[in-house]
């Protein structure tokens, strides 16, 4: 599920200068010197007891991805591998919100507290599909592969805040916005929204899998529905989803053609959407307004 899941314009763009990381330091001895050395400067701690500390690499080279596998035993936290983040089992679409919901706690990427990703200079990322599961769960850090260095050269997590990501190579600021609305116990980002997947194609040309998209709906809060509702059986009158206020609708319809992005359509309080303005919903943790999204993906 962390391969790319790119639409159209491609998920390498915006990874192109490496992060600044440190290679070295990677040895126990090395980390014990270093935090004896800076023991006595109280700097300040990461959040997350590192017995506590449940970490999913994405984004980086096999060779990095060494390397840090190292770092997280040097430091004693815990890797979740691709088989532990499986998700149990599906969900029936037309499910009711409570269902949802406790299908989206037994999801393993709940447990998720670091995604640990590549970064370039500038703190932007490549968009995968782990990416966008850390941001729209709003639960975990999502931090650039130095953490993990500097933590061992320090023989402690390090505060995380100096390295989390400032965006992905289509969007900006979704991270953070996710952290906020997590720590002050905001309704997730699809609260009260229902999704419906129509037509075929889904999987194909790079784009995100059915199955792929329905945990994405439900990370976020959402709920999967079968069959478009009609419009004229909405109550326009009911209070909006806590997200949705600016884009006026409770209920999307996805295509998995981003050609559709230049005939999105609104009917009442159902949106007409491609997968790419879900996807660039998840990068900016916010509904964009369906005639701004620009039918990106990763």
């Amino acid at each position: 599920a962390g391969a790319g899941a790119g639409a159209g314009a491609g998920a390498g763009a915006g990874a192109g200068a490496g992060a600044a990381g440190t290679n070295g330091g990677l040895a126990v001895a090395a980390a014990s010197s270093t935090a004896t050395a800076t023991a006595t400067a109280a700097p300040v701690r990461s959040s997350t007891l590192a017995s506590r500390c449940r970490i999913v690499l994405t984004g980086t080279s096999r060779a990095m991805g060494a390397e840090l596998r190292e770092a997280i035993k040097v430091l004693r936290c815990t890797e979740l591998s691709p088989e532990a983040l499986a998700p149990a089992g599906t969900v029936a679409v037309a499910a009711t919100a409570a269902a949802t919901a406790t299908a989206t706690a037994a999801d393993p990427f709940t447990q998720v507290t670091h995604l640990v990703t590549k970064m370039d200079r500038n703190g932007i990322c490549v968009r995968t599909l782990k990416y966008l599961y850390g941001v729209v769960s709003g639960r975990c850090w999502i931090v650039g592969d130095e953490w993990l260095t500097e933590s061992v050269k320090a023989g402690y997590l390090v505060d995380e805040t100096p390295f989390v990501a400032r965006g992905d190579s289509f969007t900006r600021g979704g991270p953070s916005r996710a952290r906020v609305n997590f720590q002050r116990q905001l309704p997730p980002l699809f609260a009260d929204c229902r999704f419906v997947l129509a037509g075929a194609g889904f999987g194909q040309n790079s784009l995100p899998s059915r199955e792929a998209l329905e945990r994405l709906v439900r990370l976020g809060g959402g709920t999967m529905a079968a069959r478009p509702p009609k419009a004229a059986d909405l109550d326009v009158a009911a209070p909006l989803p806590f997200h949705a206020a600016k884009v006026g609708c409770s209920h999307f319809v996805l295509y998995p053609d981003n050609r559709r992005r230049k005939n999105h359509v609104v009917k009442g309080r159902v949106a007409h959407v491609s997968i790419g303005w879900l996807l660039d919903c998840v990068s900016t943790f916010s509904l964009v307004e369906v005639n701004t999204a620009n039918g990106g993906g990763s």
